[in-house]
């Protein structure tokens, strides 16, 4: 799975715990550091490049989700 797939997978599973927390570490060498976090206490962590941390960021934003209907 490539990592912004990863990012969607995950968001996907757990958008219904809550809303999740998404942070970035600071620019290395190797890209960013990216880390979400679920409400429900499991974490992704992963390396990212700054286009696909900048895609995530994106993807995860509670305000760019289509509501649910239950």
């Amino acid at each position: 799975m490539t990592g912004p797939a990863d990012v969607e997978n995950f968001g996907a599973q757990h958008r219904e715990h809550g809303f999740l927390a998404v942070q970035s570490g600071g620019s290395t060498p190797n890209g960013y550091r990216l880390k979400v976090a679920c409400p429900c206490g499991v974490t992704l962590e992963r390396w990212s490049t700054p286009k696909e941390l900048a895609w995530a960021l994106v993807k995860l934003n509670p305000w760019n989700q289509t509501p649910r209907v239950r």
